[in-house]
């Protein structure tokens, strides 16, 4: 799933299936940014104005989340149903992904945290901390935030995978092993 530009030039979402050479356009999702899926990949949430929301992909319905959020660096969703994204230019907040009432799970201290990703345990998330210049990890269960590795310089996007934490630094793509039961870079 991606952004793109309608004939009219405004955004919304389009799907291209990986057995498909065709793009489809996702109606009701015009004025989109930020698509993240779920992880049973029914689901595509996105932000659109003030608003978190999210579209069934087979059925197209849309739905509400959150309303007066935006963000401004990734959003990532839980096998546990929360959603995790940056609300404020200090850290990050999370609501559940059937709508509720959107809180605080990191602060920071004038350090920015941007592109969170869940780990597989679903609670633990990864996240790009900007004053520090590291890849912390940070936890829906109200553990302390700490520091899985500092990096020379800004990290300008991150994503988990199975066993692998992958992020960019200076235009190079890096894999680096995480073991998902310790926690923490192997």
């Amino acid at each position: 799933v991606y952004v793109g530009d309608k004939a009219d030039g405004t955004h919304q979402l389009w799907l291209r299936r990986l057995t498909s050479e065709v793009d489809q356009a996702i109606a009701g999702t015009e004025g989109a940014k930020t698509p993240f899926w779920s992880p049973d990949s029914q689901w595509i949430g996105f932000f659109t104005g003030n608003d978190l929301r999210k579209v069934h992909v087979s059925s197209g319905i849309t739905q509400i989340v959150a309303s007066n959020v935006a963000t401004i660096g990734g959003a990532t969703w839980s096998v546990n149903d929360a959603i995790v994204f940056p609300a404020t230019i200090a850290g990050l907040s999370r609501v559940s992904a059937q709508g509720g009432v959107v809180s605080a799970v990191t602060t920071g201290e004038r350090s920015g945290h941007f592109w969170p990703q869940f780990v597989g345990d679903g609670t633990h998330f990864i996240y790009a901390a900007t004053s520090s210049i590291s890849i912390d990890l940070g936890s829906l269960a109200g553990e302390a935030p700490r520091t899985l590795m500092k990096s020379p310089v800004r990290l300008s996007s991150l994503a988990y995978v199975p066993g692998y934490v992958l992020f960019v630094q200076n235009g190079a793509m890096f894999a680096r092993p995480f073991d998902d039961t310790r926690l923490e870079f192997s």
